[in-house]
């Protein structure tokens, strides 16, 4: 008996996951009835309410852990290039208390140091992804020679554009300083839940991306015109970001393309916040320019890049 209660729950979890929903209803009462009265010589009241309980559990780790992807394309659940984690969102997020990324060298001087050049440096608090595993959160401090801003921001790592922002502090050029909301404020928290934002973010240092689920190894690399790094030279060009699957087949694809106005001195990759949910990186790049006032300004772009093997 416990073979076919095995077989029923298998083909219920199939059936699921082809998008066939609407049959988790009579595939439920089927079993529950088939089972109803057999106490001595089938199975027992607790042996229901067991299968019951598992059913209910399958069901929660599909939809909680696949919900997008099954949607997306409900014939099957993708390759994972790491292990699925189920993340949940927090009663609170204590944004105060949040680890600043440093992607910058420790030996860059400030703006305001006495020879008149230094670099403005903006500062990356990685929060997390969205329980969906296409919005990711962070708080971001940039700083300029006349104002300067905190805020938290919502990157969609699929359109590769911020779809929201909450100021928490900012100053003005008239060194007007106005604080809007500190990190334990329940606007942070209503902010962030808005998107389902769980504490969870998973970075990766460099160019090299190894997956030993699935065996792959993927590379990023940037190609940029020469124009651009001609000393103090202003000439616009386009930076190319791409995504390389090394092993265990040769594959490239563009991730996107950057015009740049000139007035650059370098542009980098630093690795990459890998999705807990799905596989999907946002890759971290490294943008450092020549500011207003020949100051390095350094700052940080993200860009989306899904790493299903049909999209390359």
């Amino acid at each position: 008996m416990f073979i076919l209660t095995f077989a029923v729950i298998g083909l219920f979890v199939f059936l699921y996951i082809r998008g066939m929903k609407y049959l988790i209803g009579i595939m439920l009462i089927g079993l529950l009835a088939s089972c109803e009265g057999e106490t001595n010589n089938g199975l027992s009241d607790r042996d229901k309410k067991w299968i019951e309980n598992r059913i209910i559990e399958i069901y929660d780790s599909i939809t909680n852990n696949t919900s997008s992807s099954i949607e997306a394309d409900p014939s099957r659940i993708p390759n994972n290039l790491w292990e699925r984690r189920k993340i949940n969102i927090p009663n609170n997020y204590n944004i105060g208390g949040l680890k600043e990324y440093k992607y910058y060298q420790k030996d860059n001087k400030s703006a305001d140091e006495n020879d008149g050049f230094g670099s403005n440096i903006s500062s990356f608090y990685p929060i997390g992804w969205s329980i969906d595993g296409e919005l990711f959160a962070y708080k971001y401090h940039w700083s300029g020679s006349m104002s300067s801003k905190h805020s938290i921001i919502i990157f969609d790592a699929i359109n590769d554009k911020n779809v929201d922002e909450l100021t928490l502090y900012e100053t003005t050029p008239g060194d007007e300083e106005t604080t809007y909301y500190n990190p334990g404020d329940k606007k942070v928290d209503d902010f962030l839940k808005k998107y389902n934002i769980a504490k969870h973010f998973d970075y990766s240092r460099g160019k090299i991306l190894n997956s030993r689920i699935l065996d792959k190894k993927i590379s990023f690399d940037v190609q940029a015109e020469d124009q651009l790094f001609e000393y103090m030279e202003y000439n616009s060009g386009k930076i190319e970001l791409f995504a390389n699957v090394l092993h265990p087949s040769n594959k490239r694809k563009k991730i996107t393309t950057i015009q740049s106005e000139g007035n650059l001195y370098s542009f980098s990759i630093d690795g990459v916040i890998k999705s807990p949910i799905e596989n999907r990186v946002i890759v971290l790049s490294v943008m450092e320019e020549v500011g207003y006032e020949g100051e390095n300004d350094t700052g940080i772009l993200l860009f989306g890049c899904n790493l299903d093997e049909e999209h390359f």
